[in-house]
């Protein structure tokens, strides 16, 4: 009685112990994945104004400084170059440390697996790296047998603004001069904006002026 109970109740232990191990490395591989992925945007985002930056350290030489071209930002002709540098960052470090990717010996696709988008806006631009993976589950024939997928997905997303001061900084000069030099070629436009701004002195004049904004001598600030 012995044997035909051990042998009922081993395999169902032996099977639970397995499944908790491979739950465990499927939570490992998701946090790691996330961890990578925010990295990876950090860093895209960081070097995405020169195609020729070293994602890793972020340095670049002296004869690639101006390999972005001078009106990338309007259209950018290395958009593909940039996207590439991320997703091979991105391979080489998940390649290095993916637990499931050494046990299951699959090929990581980056163009099917990797998916790098830039949201264009006017005030900035923003990268986003999604990543879909899918890994074979063990028995997951026997798993068909009761409508379950064969394959599990982990999917993580991340996101970063790229930011460029000393660019905003040049382009609000480059704004401000067009419209110096237009209200000076343009009288009408010159009147206009006087007016405008004349009518806005007066205003604060006139709120400087009430008694509500005035502080009398002795009361509590």
């Amino acid at each position: 009685s012995i044997v035909v109970e051990a042998s009922l109740i081993f395999p169902i232990i032996f099977l639970a112990i397995i499944a908790v191990l491979y739950i465990c490395m499927f939570l490992y591989e998701k946090a790691y994945l996330q961890t990578l992925v925010d990295m990876t945007v950090q860093r895209g985002a960081a070097t995405w104004n020169n195609p020729k930056k070293n994602t890793v350290l972020g340095s670049v030489a002296i004869a690639d400084l101006e390999a972005s071209g001078l009106y990338w930002r309007l259209y950018d002709l290395e958009e593909s170059q940039r996207i590439s540098n991320i997703k091979d960052y991105l391979t080489r470090r998940f390649s290095a440390y993916s637990v499931l990717n050494l046990i299951s010996k699959q090929k990581f696709d980056a163009d099917k697996s990797i998916a790098v988008d830039i949201q264009d806006s006017i005030v900035y631009k923003k990268l986003v790296v999604t990543v879909n993976l899918e890994y074979k589950i063990p028995a997951g024939k026997f798993l068909k047998i009761f409508g379950l997928k064969e394959e599990m997905l982990i999917s993580v997303k991340a996101e970063a603004v790229i930011n460029e001061p000393m660019e905003f900084i040049r382009n609000t000069d480059f704004v401000l001069d067009l419209e110096k030099e237009f209200r000076e070629k343009n009288q009408a436009y010159k009147n206009l904006v006087e007016k405008v701004w004349s009518t806005m002195d007066n205003l604060i004049n006139k709120a400087a002026s009430l008694k509500f904004f005035q502080r009398k001598e002795g009361d509590s600030v």
